[in-house]
């Protein structure tokens, strides 16, 4: 596959017999080198980056994420990634909760021990769990539904697959909002505060010096760096008024939330 001036691999030479489509041409997969990849169209430019700084930061941030790239395909713009369940068995959320509104830590938990009755994969499986709901609260991402989250069975054991479709990170919900598609608990809409302070009043106090610590990889100066890795990584430099954007928003979101979590009253909240 080659790239283009924009950094995007051109997927036009691959055969219309070769494609099998998902949701019209915003979503297929497609054999190349007998390897399957999927192609997810993205539908705004300013996202188009968000995927594989996402990446970045999950690799900062020590969870699995899905390796994507840029992609395009008869006109449409978007990413690719491998097919990650090349062996084993893949359920998503929704094939495994009751229904959407069990999306949150308490009730995903009480579902999992329900499915396993080991003690010690449903406290490895809630250990990755919470990795993933802190990852999604350090990039403001909330668009991790039951679609976007799944469990992986195989030879390796049992765990949560590696994240995907990070592409609505800094989401108006979680940057100027206070909602994460996962939730702590059931009763979230009843809390008064920022959700993130009911998550760890519930799970322990611990994670706020591991929250603080894991927002300092989208800290301005770090994201900085994380932007050069990726236009390194492309072969060419993001378009400007894009990159302005992405980090005048994480410098923002990263100010607002290191509010949220200072102990110190007399943190400037954003």
């Amino acid at each position: 596959m080659i790239r283009d001036s924009l950094g995007l691999l051109e997927l036009d030479s691959i055969g219309y017999g070769d494609i099998c489509y998902t949701r019209g041409y915003s979503h297929f997969y497609f054999i190349y080198n007998e390897t399957k990849y999927y192609f997810k169209r993205t539908f705004s430019l300013d996202t188009i980056y968000n995927e594989l700084i996402a990446e970045e930061i999950a690799k900062e941030f020590g969870i699995l994420c899905v390796h994507y790239d840029l992609a395009s395909f008869r006109g449409n713009v978007g990413v690719i990634c491998e097919d990650f369940v090349k062996d084993g068995k893949y359920q998503r959320l929704s094939d495994i909760l009751y229904n959407d509104s069990y999306n949150n830590l308490e009730q995903i938990e009480q579902t999992l021990k329900e499915k396993y009755y080991s003690d010690y994969v449903v406290e490895s499986l809630m250990q990755e769990l919470i990795n993933i709901y802190m990852f999604d609260i350090v990039i403001g991402n909330s668009d991790r539904h039951v679609d976007n989250l799944g469990i992986l069975e195989n030879k390796l054991g049992i765990h949560f697959g590696p994240v995907f479709d990070n592409d609505l990170m800094l989401f108006d919900n979680a940057v100027y909002g206070n909602y994460y598609s996962i939730g702590v608990g059931r009763n979230d809409k009843n809390y008064d505060g920022h959700i993130v302070n009911k998550f760890i009043e519930t799970y322990g106090e611990e994670y706020r010096d591991i929250l603080l610590s894991k927002m300092e990889i989208v800290s301005p100066d770090n994201m900085q760096r994380i932007i050069k890795r990726v236009e390194k990584r492309i072969g060419t430099e993001l378009n400007d008024y894009i990159k302005e954007k992405i980090l005048k928003e994480m410098a923002f979101y990263y100010e607002k939330m290191k509010g949220v979590l200072s102990r110190d009253k007399s943190y400037k909240r954003v």
